[in-house]
């Protein structure tokens, strides 16, 4: 899989961190989409106040904390997983 741009602006954590942001956002505004809800609708779905369902609307992913997208993805019925990999012990 290739790798977003953000591992070509931060150090490899952080870019792990932000491209999932991203990704969450970017299901939120397709589940808000094709929802059919009003914001205000969302918004009392979601557990948030309406500009809340706004900055998703417009993709302002840095206004949202990893958990918090995974929450707000969790009340829209969206199932969010995390793949766990280690490298392979080195040969000493």
């Amino acid at each position: 899989m290739e790798k977003s741009a953000f591992y070509d602006l931060y150090p490899p954590e952080e870019a792990f961190v932000m491209e999932q942001r991203a990704k969450l956002l970017m299901e939120l505004e397709t589940w808000l989409k094709e929802s059919g809800l009003s914001q205000k609708q969302a918004a009392e779905r979601l557990g948030v106040d309406q500009p809340r369902v706004s900055d998703i609307k417009n993709g302002k992913f840095a206004r949202f904390t990893l958990d918090k997208l995974v929450e707000l993805a969790t009340r829209a019925g969206i199932v969010a997983e995390i793949k766990i990999t280690r490298p392979a012990p080195s040969a000493a």
